[in-house]
């Protein structure tokens, strides 16, 4: 076969039968293919977490007690209580220790029926029952960029009830203000089930509108009880989200098509209780305006301005143990009054240490510019750009899920440049009239995705590929806020094109794929 200069050239994909040939830069066809021809499949999804041996040991612990019950050892007298009510409220309290945890192995737990019915009434709220319910779910994606870890929480909204929502076994990380069905257990106001076809299923699928012109947003800055100083003013806020790096990297990343504009709450707020909880975990604000009960945060704003101006409000917490943020997938259903108003939220640590730390790109570009602009792209309706490492060929053999794993993207580890993978961009409205479907063998021309011009963001779909996945294909330059790309090592990834698997997911999720994977450099990704 002819040697190719992917320099001048581009590259020949074989992928589920269609034959296609990239070319960027304008420069004369030489005929050229490569098989990397990919069998993904839904089912490889993301690891779970081993549970920790405290968390099994609390396992073991109500287990014990599950057992004593079942077989009817109701005097606790075997298990060193006085009575049975003492039994359950330790039980009840490991349980939802264990969800907390999302201990795997917490459905093994549940009491059989016919033990539960022979409760005292005043016992039995000590223990979970079924329940099977139609309810809004909001999806919030929690990130620990420290231990390269994201985790879900979910929240189940019927009416004005809500309940902790708990999938064990696995997340399905469905698009907040979508209407599911959940048939599981309740513990008080926890809920938790499998997330099989049988105890999760989507009713209504929330869409994600394009995210064109001015987002309007709330910031609220927040302090605990035991807070260090505040890290910044008021104004000093108001300039560095609507005015320095994340406004000019949006402005940039969409084309100029959206903005992120709007106001920050008149002072500081103190919410009356420590940033740890009782188990020493870090404490995570509340934004509940119907839940006075549960709510920290609307409480100590609600006098000072209107809230259902914005579509999103931003959280911005002044305590050393959040140095990650959180966001919602989505914008969730917020009741205010007698009225529903979609509303996304967002959760980012700004205690000093993040607020000044700058990140290894030759422009300014904090450790928080990072943490804000990852979680608004939450708060847009994406999930994460990940990656899929093999440890033999390009895409099979011992292959594992790699959270946070794409380099070049602000929703993975954003290390070598940050522009939002190409499909993400196709999400927002961004590349309407610049994306090109492929579906037939051929030749086509890609512009560099920094660009704005021309065809930017291309993706094979074929009926062939498993489960409805189809690949995105991009093409870099080292310029503007993917100036990092230009360095060396990872610079190699200008001469060729990134290769993104889309999973047929929920909510929009990517795993960057590894087509160099022989290489020596290992930051060479693009083909």
């Amino acid at each position: 076969m002819e040697q190719i200069d992917h320099k001048k050239i581009g590259i020949g994909l074989i992928v589920g039968g269609i034959v296609v040939l990239v070319i960027w830069g304008g420069f004369k066809f030489v005929s050229f293919q490569k098989n990397v021809a990919v069998s993904l499949t839904q089912s490889e999804a993301a690891p779970l977490a081993t549970p920790t041996p405290d968390s099994n040991a609390k396992l073991i612990r109500a287990q014990e007690i599950t057992n004593a019950l079942i077989k009817g050892q109701t005097t606790g007298q075997a298990q060193g209580f006085p009575d049975t009510k003492g039994m359950l409220v330790e039980r009840r309290q490991l349980l939802e220790t264990l969800l907390d945890e999302r201990n795997p192995n917490v459905l093994s737990l549940v009491l059989p029926a016919t033990v539960r019915s022979k409760l005292p009434a005043d016992q039995q709220a000590e223990v979970e029952k079924p329940i099977t319910l139609t309810a809004t779910i909001n999806t919030i994606h929690v990130d620990d960029f420290e231990n390269k870890k994201g985790s879900f929480k979910y929240e189940l909204v019927s009416g004005k009830t809500r309940y902790a929502y708990y999938q064990i076994g696995g997340d399905q990380p469905i698009l907040s203000s979508s209407t599911v069905k959940v048939s599981g257990y309740q513990l008080g106001s926890k809920v938790f089930s499998s997330t099989d076809k049988t105890a999760l299923k989507l009713v209504t699928q929330a869409t994600t509108p394009p995210a064109l012109g001015p987002q309007k947003i709330l910031v609220v800055l927040l302090n605990y009880q035991d807070s260090p100083a505040v890290p910044y003013t008021v104004e000093q806020a108001k300039t560095y989200v609507f005015e320095e790096q994340v406004k000019q990297f949006y402005d940039e990343a969409s084309y100029g098509q959206m903005s992120w504009v709007g106001d920050v709450a008149p002072k500081w707020y103190t919410i009356p209780k420590p940033s740890r909880n009782q188990y020493g975990s870090c404490e995570f604000p509340q934004f509940i305006p119907d839940n006075p009960a549960d709510d920290d945060v609307y409480k100590l704003i609600k006098n000072d301005v209107d809230v259902t101006r914005y579509g999103g409000i931003v959280m911005m917490i002044n305590m050393e143990c959040m140095g990650g943020g959180s966001g919602t997938v989505g914008k969730t259903s917020m009741s205010i009054g007698e009225t529903i108003y979609p509303m996304s939220m967002a959760w980012v640590g700004t205690a000093t240490q993040y607020f000044n730390q700058q990140l290894r790109h030759p422009f300014p570009w904090r450790y928080l510019s990072f943490v804000l602009s990852h979680e608004l792209g939450h708060n847009l309706g994406v999930v994460h750009a990940n990656s899929w490492i093999c440890t033999s060929g390009n895409m099979y053999g011992t292959c594992d899920h790699n959270e946070y794993g794409d380099p070049f993207d602000v929703m993975g580890s954003g290390w070598y440049s940050l522009h939002f993978n190409s499909y993400f961009k196709d999400i927002f409205g961004w590349t309407t009239g610049r994306s090109k479907t492929i579906q037939t063998s051929g030749t086509y021309t890609l512009n560099p995705l920094e660009s704005g011009t021309g065809t930017i963001s291309a993706r094979i779909l074929n009926p062939k590929l498993p489960n409805g996945t189809f690949y995105s294909l991009e093409y870099r330059q080292g310029v503007g806020f993917d100036a990092s790309l230009s360095a060396t090592p990872q610079s190699v990834n200008q001469n060729g094109i990134i290769v993104n698997w889309i999973p047929k997911d929920y909510s929009p999720s990517v795993r960057l794929l590894d087509l160099n994977a022989s290489s020596t450099n290992t930051l060479a990704y693009a083909l």
